[in-house]
């Protein structure tokens, strides 16, 4: 019995790679899972469930838990002051807080719990989100799922501690369902304002698909929200919040990223722009994005395509994104890679480089990592953008005429 369920498995296997369009595409997806070896280097941190915070490794998770305590302690605006969220964890590490309190709500959960204990609640969460989201992303296929769940940006997100699977399922969620149940798909976006550089294009698409009940449940959400933070926390977080835009906020945004950040602000100012003048490439960029959706809508791309397409350009357009949220990338890869979309050759070769560029920000802490990892993703979205519509770049044509 146990050597014919192996073989089933084995066969769902292969049938799974096998749907992948094209061979560059299924062996470098099934070459996704040597990232095991990645997890059970990273284990000690991942798998870290100490009883009391002090213990801790310093991940991203850390300064999460301290908010969640603090908040719930009536705390909530003093972690809006540099001096003492640092005095919280270590001067050191440089952790700052900038969520809006509508984020108390989500993360109070955790909060109630003893560090180690929240901390196994977060990963296993963050784990079934990675797997639920791949399984309906691409419509159970078991290989996917697997690669998915191995893939650098899982294994990004879970060493650093980061919240980015819950969020990213909720913007696949609410694009792909904005027009079949459009109550759901509102509120699951309107809960997306808690990371609000994610949606920056997403009003665009809702626009150009007509999803008229899914934006007035999202504002109708977000106001809720905002609300119901502010009944739970009282004023003065959301005082605090408002002046650290223009304080701290603007001060972080402001300094050099390291190798984590990679936005295309960043990228224009470690090429020596400043960052005025890096805004005013930026305006047009963002709007070029939102074009770009718009005339794929009108080239007839499918509902399914047209959400992967619009999440693909949010990450090169987002004015805030660090390589833990890769997960943004590896979720509309999975939808076009389950469609059969990624078909052309260059356009495997694009999907490929995306799906492992979030490694390279681990290799070395140059500044030219930040500039490289944009590039490189803005030119790979860009060939699989005209790959899926079926455009041809000009000498292709001139080639085929003669």
């Amino acid at each position: 019995m146990a050597t014919l369920r192996g073989k089933v498995l084995l066969s769902r296997l292969q049938d799974g790679f096998a749907a992948a369009p094209g061979p560059v595409l299924r062996r470098a997806l099934s070459l996704s899972l040597i990232m095991l070896v990645f997890f059970i280097i990273q284990s000690p941190v991942i798998f870290e469930f100490v009883a009391e915070r002090a213990d801790a490794v310093i991940q991203d998770y850390l300064p999460f838990h301290v908010a969640s305590e603090k908040a719930l302690a009536g705390e909530g605006a003093r972690l809006y002051d540099p001096d003492y969220f640092h005095s919280l964890i270590t001067q050191e590490h440089g952790f700052l807080w900038f969520y809006a309190p509508t984020m108390f709500l989500f993360l109070a959960p955790f909060g109630l719990a003893p560090y180690g204990a929240a901390k196994f609640l977060w990963l296993g969460a963050s784990i079934a989100a990675v797997a639920a989201g791949a399984r309906w992303l691409t419509r159970k296929n078991l290989a996917l799922i697997l690669v998915a769940a191995t893939s650098p940006a899982a294994w990004s997100l879970m060493k650093t501690g980061q919240f980015s699977a819950f969020f990213t399922l909720l913007a696949c969620a609410g694009l792909l369902m904005s027009k079949t149940r459009p109550v759901l798909a509102g509120v699951l976006l309107g809960v997306l304002t808690l990371k609000p550089q994610y949606g920056l294009l997403i009003p665009v698409f809702l626009i150009v698909t007509g999803s008229w009940r899914t934006v007035f449940w999202a504002v109708t959400t977000a106001l809720f929200s905002a609300s119901l933070s502010l009944f739970a926390f009282g004023p003065e977080p959301w005082l605090a919040y408002i002046q650290s835009l223009t304080s701290a906020h603007a001060d972080f945004m402001a300094l050099d990223s390291g190798s984590g950040r990679i936005t295309l602000l960043d990228t224009l100012r470690n090429l020596g722009m400043t960052h005025v003048s890096g805004l005013a490439v930026y305006a047009p960029a963002l709007a070029a994005a939102a074009v770009a959706i718009i005339y794929a809508a009108r080239r007839g791309a499918s509902h399914r395509t047209l959400a992967a397409l619009a999440m693909l350009l949010s990450v090169i357009t987002a004015p805030y994104i660090w390589i833990y949220d890769w997960l943004l990338v590896a979720f509309p890869l999975l939808i076009l890679i389950a469609d059969g979309k990624i078909a052309g050759m260059r356009a495997q070769t694009a999907a490929a480089v995306l799906w492992y560029l979030p490694i390279a920000s681990y290799m070395t802490e140059s500044s030219a990592v930040v500039p490289a990892i944009w590039i490189f993703a803005a030119a790979a979205i860009g060939v699989i953008y005209c790959d899926v519509l079926g455009l041809r770049f000009a000498p292709a044509r001139l080639a085929a005429a003669r």
